[in-house]
């Protein structure tokens, strides 16, 4: 009876982390891409991306969909790593995609201040192929 409770409690805990584990999320750091990058995904999938921003000092990434877009970003979330009241301290944004339906799309993240024009050289380009 105790070898066949350990046999299925085993066999629960697999199938539990084979579960889990193919429905991970990719994560992948804007941080190396130097201007461009395509990321392939199947239909549904989501992914995250995180990339170095300094919002206290006014700098932010802000983001271009153009319209009809088979990818949209869903979630938008700043992580801090300061201390409250600390200003001039990095943080990360971490942003959330999920892949619609089959096709090409591609999203511009700009690094810059709100009232500012944009640097090429601040500018990522990336490019999502549902398949």
């Amino acid at each position: 009876m105790i070898k066949k409770t350990l046999l299925i409690m085993g066999s629960v805990a697999l199938l539990t982390a084979c579960a889990t584990n193919s429905s991970k999320e990719q994560t992948i750091s804007l941080d190396t891409v130097e201007n461009v990058k395509t990321i392939k995904l199947n239909e549904g999938d989501q992914v995250k991306l995180e990339v170095t921003a300094n919002p206290s000092t006014g700098f932010d990434w802000f983001t271009a969909e153009p319209e009809g877009c088979n990818v949209k970003i869903v979630n938008k979330v700043n992580v801090k790593k300061q201390q409250e009241g600390m200003v001039g301290v990095p943080s990360k944004n971490v942003y959330t995609v999920k892949a619609g339906s089959k096709g090409e799309c591609t999203i511009q993240f700009d690094y810059k201040r709100g009232w500012e024009e944009v640097a090429p050289s601040n500018t990522k380009q990336i490019t999502f192929v549902v398949k």
